[in-house]
């Protein structure tokens, strides 16, 4: 196999046969090989060292850093000596193992040629990004379409139907991890009583400091807060047994009663404070009734009413039902 200044004879041939004029060159624009399109091309200039090839010999530093500093093609429009000002140079980087060496192959391109070819391919590049754009912004709003529809409008949390969707997987996940589940629900005392006495306004600032109140006290990775409708609100609470329920109801209770929000018509308190009924269990079987669940902690909420509000009561799953309540 013969070696033209290190290339093969194959490739050599190879690039002999390439219509564009090209070479190849190392780091410092010394020449190892030209086609016979290329020697034809800079017969006149007489020119060894591809970087004599720039008008400004200024721009050698800046090229050179593009060249060497890219492994990719990079397009080099330099400003060239007066026979070759109608070409632009394209310069890709290539691995040869008969050099220990980088080494880079050089392309010369007709400008008018490239360029139709860049306006071209930027025609096409503006009309698909339009397109990928459009279908980007029907995909973002029908995304903004589900999402709004799982919040609540008012307070901004989440609505009941992202309850009743995670309830579900939820129950899956603590029935083969063997753990409990808690869920809450929890009603504003008397909050009739504050719309009628200061308005609807202050009653939907009421709700929102209410849901502000519930997320900042009930916040673990996996915990659910959610407005309910109207004046209730519900919690979903995985990997948590009666204990911690009654844990989270207490610090919802004093979290409540903390934020001393008026509220002259309440027959217990002269501030805001709510009822809350949980329902626990530790699932032996993967159906999961979600009615049934709301209709249990629904029930514990009303026997929380009953003991006179501003408390909690807690149903848990055994072999029979047990009742237990907070104050």
């Amino acid at each position: 196999m013969g070696l033209n200044n290190g290339l093969s004879d194959e490739t050599a041939k190879f690039l002999d046969a390439y219509s564009l004029p090209s070479g190849v060159m190392n780091a410092e624009g010394q020449w190892l090989f030209k086609n016979l399109s290329l020697k034809e091309y800079l017969a006149p200039l007489d020119k060894e060292c591809f970087f004599a090839l720039l008008e400004n010999r200024k721009q050698e530093s800046a090229v050179k850093k593009l060249i060497v500093r890219n492994k990719r093609v990079q397009l080099v429009e330099a400003k060239l000596v007066a026979n070759v000002t109608n070409m632009i140079v394209c310069c890709t980087r290539i691995d040869l193992t008969l050099f220990s060496h980088p080494v880079y192959l050089i392309e010369f391109h007709h400008r008018a040629q490239r360029l139709h070819a860049f306006s071209s391919l930027n025609r096409l590049y503006l009309e698909q990004n339009k397109h990928e754009k459009k279908t980007l912004t029907t995909d973002l709003k029908l995304q903004q379409a589900v999402s709004d529809s799982r919040i609540d409008p008012l307070t901004k949390i989440a609505n009941r139907r992202v309850l009743e969707e995670a309830l579900p997987t939820l129950w899956d996940q603590a029935f083969h991890s063997r753990s409990s589940i808690s869920f809450l629900m929890l009603d504003l005392d008397f909050f009739k009583n504050i719309n009628d006495t200061y308005g609807h306004s202050q009653g939907d600032k009421v709700l929102i400091q209410v849901a502000k109140t519930l997320t900042n006290n009930v916040k673990r990775t996996g915990d659910i807060v959610t407005r309910f409708g109207g004046e209730e609100f519900a919690a979903l609470l995985p990997n948590t047994d009666i204990a911690g329920a009654q844990c989270v109801s207490d610090k919802i209770l004093l979290a409540v009663r903390k934020l001393n929000i008026p509220n002259e018509g309440s027959a217990i308190a002269n501030y805001l404070t709510v009822s809350v009924g949980s329902y626990t269990a530790t699932p032996s079987h993967l159906k999961v009734d979600v009615a049934n669940i709301v209709h249990l902690a629904d029930l514990a909420l009303y026997q929380a009413k009953e003991k006179g509000r501003n408390c909690a009561v807690h149903y848990e799953v055994s072999e029979d039902i047990e009742l237990t309540t907070d104050n």
